[in-house]
Parts: C-alpha cells; structure tokens; sequence
C-alpha cells in the first residue's frame, strides 16, 4: 500500500518532487492522455497545484472504468476496469456512476490548472515557475523581485498586462466548471483567490515603477559618493560630490555632532540592521527621510562652504566603512517597501494556496470513498469491501 504522506505533502517543498533544485525531478508535469483511456492523471493528488515535475506515482484514470460488460471474442480475456474493485466484490451501477462523476470533474480541475493557472505562474516567473515553489511570501517577495533586475520596466507592463490577463482568464475557466456539490464551495473560493491573485499583482505594478525609481536614486547617489571621495574640498563645487554632502546631513540631521565615522557606521548598522534577538526596530524616521527627500539632488552654491571641507575630513577617510552602512540601509528600505506593496498579492497567493490544496484533499477523500483505497490515507479511511 502506498504511503498517505506522498499525496499530502505540499507541492514544492524542499525534497518534494517536483520542488526546484530537488535531484531526480524531471522538467515538466507528466499528464498524457490516451486514444481509448481518457487522461491519466499521474501524481495529480500530491503535485496538487501547478507545479510543472511530479514524481512517478500509482496512474489514476480520470475516464470512468470501463462497463461491466463487455463483448469478446471466443478466446480473448475481458480487460480490467479501470480501477478494479475488490475480488469477490460486484460494484453497483450506482457506485460507477458516482465514481464516474468524481473522475469527470478532477479532469476538469486538472486541465483548469494546466491550462490556465499554470499559465499565469509561467507568465510572472518563467518557464520553469509555479506558485507552489515557495514556503513563503518572502520567497515569493525575493522571486519577483529578481525578475525586475533584468529589464524592469518590460517586466512590470508584462505583469500589468498579460499576466492579470491570464489570471482572470483562469477565473473564467472556474466559473465554467460545473462540479459535483461536494466542491462546490471550494471551486467558489477557489476562483475568488484567482481574481484576488489578479488584482494584487495589478496593484503591485502600479507602483512598481515607484519602487524602481527609488532604486535608480539610491545608484545615483552611490556614483556621488565616489565623486565626493575623491574630491579636492578646497577647490570649485563638483556637482555630484555637493548632492553627497547634502545626503549626509539630510539623512542624518545630527551628524556635526557626533564623534566621527566610526559613530556614524554604529548608528547606520543599529538604524538598518536591527538585531531580532535585541529586539530593536529599524530606525523609521531614518528610514522615511531615505524614502522621501534625502535622496534628490540639490543645486550646488557657487563656493564650497567650511562644513563641506569639515564633514569631508571627518568622515572620508572611512568612506567604504560607511557606504556599507548605506547599502544595508537602502537594502532594509527597498524591502519594506516591496513587501508593502506586494502584501495584497502575496495574500492572494496563501489564499490561492490553501484553496488548491483543499480542492485535491477533496478529491482524494472522494475518490477514497469511492472504493479506489490508494487515496486512503490508512485503514480506518478505507471503505469496506
């Protein structure tokens, strides 16, 4: 008998076939469907929702078995139906049709996903991408957010555009569905995750291009320190290093008062790289002066002031020192801000998560009390016979 665990466990997580980087997975979801057989359904219960590598699992037919009856010539053996009941055992019509029903509709679920889910996922992450590939929403966070580095802005009207598009294409295919009772609510909350997973990922890339304008002037101002590094603070006004200079003390009001670079690195890695075990919070008004003014550009005068040849003296002899702490600091910003404005779309995505995963642990209950006891989950769920 088969282990339950194997039709439990969620879809892509580590050491589930199907999870990336696990050995042994093989590139794509195996579904093949044969002339007379219907679609077999390989694996559909433990690769539960749109992941593109399950492993080799009992086959199930989706077709109904085959009629009790048959006609054979003199000689020839009856084929078995395709999901044999127990020696000795005579199933009812009543029992094939309720088994047929159950059979009909995961087809229907199944292709739904393949078809059309599996397609949003493909769309947003790639080729080899499914929703089910991540533990958490800060995985999900850190996927979408390596997809912008290549090409943002295509990206992010991809997203808008086609990959919405495809999301409530999926919707419209649940609608289409007309299952057994039994699902009913499920298949409902299961299409609403469909439009939520839409909708979030509309909203996140409307502001996206905030997000990546903010990138572009956090790199700007990384470029002036290395002009204001190497600046010759008596002489003209360098544009770049004045915009570096004005930084310093926007993001850091009291910064003529502490002792020097070493102070302000301290107070850059207790603003930004909080410890969880001290329980300190990063620093939100740092934060938000990073977010909101520090970083543009200011007119440069037509003569360097002495504070600009004093902050130089205090602070550019440990200039790598304190660029490190601005990275952390940018690094926790842009973040937070992901996060933020992901939060509706990485909710859609639990919720989307938790009704797939119910849809199939209904199937196999079904498909348990249906007389097939490989999706029973042990003795006691087995029916008689």
């Amino acid at each position: 008998m088969q282990s339950s665990d194997k039709y439990l466990r969620r879809p892509g997580a580590p050491g589930t076939p199907g999870a990336p980087g696990t050995p042994g997975t093989p590139g794509a979801r195996r579904v093949s469907r044969g002339r007379h057989g219907g679609l077999i359904l390989a694996a559909a219960l433990q690769a539960a929702a749109c992941q593109s590598a399950p492993a080799a699992s009992p086959q199930v037919a989706v077709s109904p078995p085959a009629a009790t009856a048959t006609n054979t010539a003199p000689g020839e053996t009856a084929a078995a139906p395709a999901t044999a009941p127990a020696p000795g055992v005579v199933e009812s019509e009543a029992v094939l049709s309720n088994r047929r029903r159950h059979h009909a509709f995961a087809e229907q679920f199944l292709l739904l996903e393949k078809n059309q889910v599996n397609e949003f996922w493909h769309c947003l992450l790639g080729p080899d991408g499914n929703g089910y590939q991540f533990d958490s929403a800060e995985a999900l966070k850190t996927a979408l957010a390596a997809q912008l580095d290549p090409d943002a802005k295509t990206f992010i009207e991809t997203a808008r555009t086609d990959c919405v598009g495809r999301a409530f294409a999926a919707v419209e295919a649940a609608k289409k569905l007309v299952p057994p009772a039994e699902y009913a609510e499920t298949l409902n909350r299961y299409g609403q995750t469909c439009t939520a997973l839409a909708g979030g990922l509309n909203e996140w890339a409307v502001a996206a291009p905030r997000y990546i304008d903010l990138k572009t002037k956090q790199q700007r101002l990384m470029a002036s320190g290395e002009k204001w590094r190497s600046t010759n603070p008596g002489g003209a006004p360098d544009p770049m290093a004045w915009q570096y200079h004005q930084f310093l003390h926007c993001a850091v009001p009291e910064l003529d008062k502490l002792a020097g670079a070493p102070a302000l690195a301290e107070l850059l890695a207790q603003s930004c790289a909080p410890s969880p075990d001290k329980g300190r919070e990063p620093d939100a008004a740092l934060l938000g002066r990073l977010r909101d003014s520090c970083l543009t550009a200011k007119e440069s005068p037509v003569k360097n002031p002495a504070a600009f040849k004093q902050t130089f003296t205090r602070f550019a002899p440990d200039y790598a020192r304190l660029q490190q702490g601005w990275e952390g600091c940018f690094r926790r910003l842009n973040s937070e801000i992901l996060s933020r404005d992901l939060t509706p779309f990485s909710r859609a995505w639990a919720d989307w998560q938790a009704a797939s995963t119910k849809m199939f642990e209904l199937i196999k209950k079904a498909f348990c009390e249906g007389g097939e006891p490989k999706f029973c989950s042990g003795p006691k769920d087995r029916p008689p016979g």
